[in-house]
């Protein structure tokens, strides 16, 4: 499901990236997009949508979505 989400989140004008991390019991990715409508598209596409539910009722214990704005990385 990642890898096909990645593939969908490439074709979305806005996204410029993402960092994810995996080990038994904890998961993080981080996506990067130009502003806050090409994010809010991606949080309207609905295979999206389907793989949050799926990792609220199956895939993980927590699930937590944070926007945040970067001003800076060195």
């Amino acid at each position: 499901m990642a890898a096909r989400l990645l593939e969908l989140a490439r074709c979305v004008d806005g996204f410029l990236g993402i960092e994810m991390c995996y080990q038994p019991g904890f998961a993080l990715a981080i996506s990067y997009w130009r502003s806050l409508e090409a994010i809010d598209r991606w949080r309207q596409h609905a295979q999206h949508l389907r793989a949050k539910d799926l990792a609220r009722t199956r895939w993980f214990d927590q699930y937590v979505t944070r926007i945040a704005k970067v001003e800076r990385a060195y």
